[in-house]
């Protein structure tokens, strides 16, 4: 059984859709809460992948250094032993630190389910070699960054450029949130809503009251999305298991 290593930065991000896939081909994900006492491990021995959840907090606020500095460093370390990783979100910001970029405030909420487009050296990337674009997912963001030096730009969004990206082989952010089913946004709206509303004004308020009918036209789309990247993000943990044995 592969062994992935599954970092939550909030108890209501879960790997949701995405640990069901990595189950579903008989992967386990053994979760860490480092915001609540769980220790992170020094190097990826014993982990055959390296998952890193969202969450509401910022990479570049001070106050969570103690927690996102070893965090990042851990990113490197399963980096330069070439365990795949895959960033969500929060997660992904995480990557962009990890490898050097400045993640900063974006000059707007970004909320809502966002058609996603596969770039030109996207559409030979192993996770979306094939797919069409644009892709569907949800994003509830406020952070971005620009593209670390060296990494490939993988999918771009009308507000958001750097959407995801692909450093060396096998380490993945994506600023999206393909894991969330409908009760697990339905629960990040019960923290957030106010925010979003506040945020966003009646653009906000018109989103959050599409959300119900949004979950019938655009989540399967998104969630065919998921299933897709973790399948094959899955093979490349299988891939990379075979090479040590």
């Amino acid at each position: 059984m592969k062994r992935i290593l599954t970092i939550l930065n909030v108890d209501d991000a879960p790997p949701g859709l995405i640990g069901e896939r990595i189950r579903s081909h008989s992967g386990e994900c053994i979760e860490i809460n480092p915001h609540k006492g769980g220790t992170l491990p020094k190097s990826p021995g014993g982990y055959d992948g390296l998952i890193i959840l969202g969450g509401p907090m910022s990479v570049a606020d001070p106050a969570f250094a103690n927690v996102f500095e070893p965090m990042a460093a851990l990113v490197r370390a399963f980096h330069a032993d070439r365990t795949p990783v895959m960033g969500l979100c929060l997660g992904s910001q995480l990557i962009a630190k990890a490898f050097g970029q400045t993640v900063q405030p974006h000059r707007q909420l970004q909320f809502g389910f966002k058609k996603l487009e596969i770039t030109d050296e996207g559409k030979s990337d192993p996770l979306l070699e094939g797919l069409d674009t644009p892709q569907t997912a949800f994003v509830h963001h406020l952070d971005t960054y620009d593209l670390p030096d060296g990494a490939v730009l993988l999918m771009s969004e009308r507000d958001t450029l750097c959407h995801t990206f692909r450093v060396g082989q096998s380490t993945y952010a994506l600023q999206s949130h393909p894991e969330a089913t409908a009760n697990i946004i339905r629960g990040w709206m019960k923290r957030t809503e106010a925010g979003v509303r506040q945020k966003l004004g009646r653009r906000g308020e018109e989103l959050i009251e599409s959300l119900e009918d949004d979950f019938i036209s655009e989540l399967p789309k998104a969630s065919r999305f998921a299933e897709s990247i973790a399948d094959r993000w899955f093979s490349l943990v299988e891939r990379r298991a075979a090479e040590v044995i």
